[in-house]
């Protein structure tokens, strides 16, 4: 629609009110004065006086600029009853006109022409609406301004509000209900509606997460909508609405990344190393570290696919920065060396390792050779080419472990940390290590598991129902991976800020109710989704720990803290190192697992607690 054409119906719709007002206006006066007028002449002037002036001092007042769909009823009367008033008082000064019947007429026309509008305004929010119902969660201010948006869409049309607050249960926002949770249950099912979009931005992860656990028996999806403000500067349509992510809810507060630590970490003449960096947190760290610009970025993968996938990722926005991919292994020596002399690395970001821990638990020697063998190698291969830095992705599952896969990181925490203490005074290479707990969607994790099985509307399989663990975004994590390198003085064990741990049975409902469906049990057979219990898995624990005792330092940021743990010297362990290699030869499981028992404090071999 060009601009004439718009002005030209703009102009139409200003002519229709402006008949309209003065048709009630006249009908009302006449009608009001019915048995006083004396006269036919005298009757025609008052009512022409009546409507001209009426209708002057309402376009005077601004009531013709007002857009009915959006003014403020209250304002809107009180120009109305203004400029009616202003009319009758004209007419009532040059006319003799009786008091008590002009107040009466004032009345009557201002209260008609409000009543119309009013009638014409929810006509054209709820009578032209035919977009899909939905439900808005919290009628606070961002849910109205929600309703007033999405009042403007025919994608969707808002049927009812619901809020926990009961002083404003039982009102209406623009002709929307407000119900509580269990007022609400039949009407979503009586009106069809599917989704119910959250509308409560100052509100706790702790708390959505429970509203979410309170509304999983309505069987809708829960939606979220794009950021007010990217509305309202038109970056995005309010029809824009999005599943609700699980990583939303199970998140913690997360502060953004210090941008001098950042680039403390990593400088413009830097050549990066990253191992695994087709992993998902090695791939996370990988782009991350692409955003800062550096000389080079070298990654390093055994997964073709996924050195594929990453290299392509970042070649398609790095700007100044050499990207280059090299499959192998960490435990190829050759191919390490030959890395490291051409390109002149200056940190290595140490991602590679075999994390499945029932996987692990039954290829234990590969297991070795990959994660405490090739940390080794790269360790000897720091010392041997001067590298600045060198930072190990441990694990929660690093402390008091009950499988092969958490010993196994924890001796690789402890190869840094005697390595780090020989060089105590020393210009050489400074090592650290970073200890954190689940990455959300990494490949370990249960969350892509839990929602394959609900797409394929299995059952879903839980060990225990009382198993909890943390979880941590893995674009947090990386940047805390990150910017902790520039804190690292040599041997720091850094442990991330997990916040709370999550129970993964609510982290299993919440992702049924998410995906618009409910589970399926004894209070509701009808249901989705099965849970199935299938017991502790092999080297599996309850709840996992991030330290050992309760030895944590704070430092520049946060999210980052220290832990102090005790490990032994560089002389024994080497010896234990060259045992673990011998046994790892000859494929001897029991021999392995009885050496990392010594060497890891703590260590039960499948105990599940």
């Amino acid at each position: 629609m060009n601009f004439s054409t718009l002005t030209h119906f703009r102009n139409r719709k200003l002519l229709l009110a402006i008949f309209c007002d003065a048709v009630i206006v006249a009908a009302i006066f006449t009608f009001s004065n019915y048995f006083t007028l004396a006269s036919f002449v005298i009757n025609i002037w008052m009512l022409s006086c009546v409507v001209c002036l009426s209708i002057t001092s309402f376009s005077l007042s601004g009531v013709y600029r007002e857009v009915w769909s959006e003014s403020n009823a209250f304002l809107v009367f009180f120009k109305i009853l203004l400029g009616s008033s202003f009319a009758h008082l004209i007419v009532n000064i040059s006319f003799s006109f009786n008091f008590t019947q002009a107040l009466l007429s004032n009345a009557l026309i201002s209260i008609s022409l409000l009543t119309y509008r009013g009638l014409i305004r929810i006509f054209l929010h709820r009578g032209l609406k035919h977009g899909e119902p939905i439900a808005i969660y919290g009628a606070g201010a961002a849910g109205i301004m929600l309703n007033s948006l999405l009042s403007k869409s025919n994608k969707f049309n808002v049927v009812l509000f619901i809020d926990d607050d009961e002083k404003i249960q039982g009102r209406y926002v623009s002709g929307v209900p407000i119900f509580s949770k269990k007022g609400a249950h039949g009407l979503i099912a009586s009106s069809g509606v599917k989704r119910i979009v959250i509308a409560m931005p100052s509100v706790s992860l702790k708390r959505k997460r429970e509203i979410m656990t309170e509304i999983s028996s309505f069987g809708t999806l829960v939606m979220t909508v794009p950021p007010l403000e990217d509305i309202i500067v038109e970056k995005t349509s309010v029809d824009n609405l999005s599943n609700l992510e699980i990583s939303e809810l199970l998140g913690r507060s997360v502060v953004q990344p210090n941008e001098s630590l950042m680039r403390t970490a990593i400088q413009r003449d830097d050549v990066i190393l990253v191992t695994g960096a087709g992993g998902s947190i090695g791939s996370e760290i990988s782009n991350q570290i692409c955003k800062l610009k550096p000389k080079v970025l070298i990654l390093i993968d055994t997964s073709e696919h996924a050195l594929y996938q990453i290299e392509r990722k970042l070649r398609q926005y790095a700007q100044n920065t050499r990207i280059v991919a090299r499959m192998g292994s960490v435990c190829d020596k050759l191919l390490l060396s030959r890395i490291i002399s051409e390109f002149k690395i200056t940190t290595i970001f140490h991602a590679a390792a075999y994390k499945h821990v029932p996987l692990v638990e039954n290829n234990i020697t590969q297991a070795i050779q990959n994660n405490i063998l090739g940390t080794a190698l790269l360790v000897e291969l720091c010392e041997e080419y001067g590298i600045g830095k060198f930072i190990l992705v441990s694990t929660d599952k690093a402390v008091r472990p009950t499988n092969v896969m958490g010993a196994t990181k924890r001796v690789c925490e402890i190869i840094l940390q005697s390595r780090a203490r020989l060089n105590v005074g020393s210009k050489k290479t400074v090592y650290s290590m970073v200890r954190f707990g689940n990455v959300l969607g990494s490949s370990g994790s249960v969350v892509p598991l839990f929602r394959e099985q609900i797409q394929a509307r299995t059952a879903i399989t839980l060990t225990d129902k009382e198993i909890t663990r943390y979880f941590m975004s893995v674009q947090e994590a990386a940047q805390l991976v990150i910017q902790s390198a520039a804190l690292a003085k040599g041997g720091d064990i850094f442990v991330l800020e997990m916040g709370e741990p999550v129970k993964i049975y609510d982290l299993a409902l919440l992702m049924v109710s998410l995906a618009g469906l409910t589970v399926k049990n004894e209070e509701n057979p009808d249901g989705d989704i099965e849970m199935n219990v299938i017991g502790l898995r092999p080297g599996e624990k309850l709840y996992e720990e991030l330290v050992l005792g309760q030895n944590l330092l704070q430092t520049l940021h946060p999210k980052i803290l220290v832990a102090n743990e005790d490990f032994l010297n560089w002389h024994d362990l080497m010896l234990l190192i060259d045992k673990l290699r011998s046994l790892s030869i000859t494929n001897d499981d029991v021999g392995i697992v009885e050496v990392l028992k010594k060497t890891v404090e703590g260590f039960d071999h499948r105990k599940n607690n």
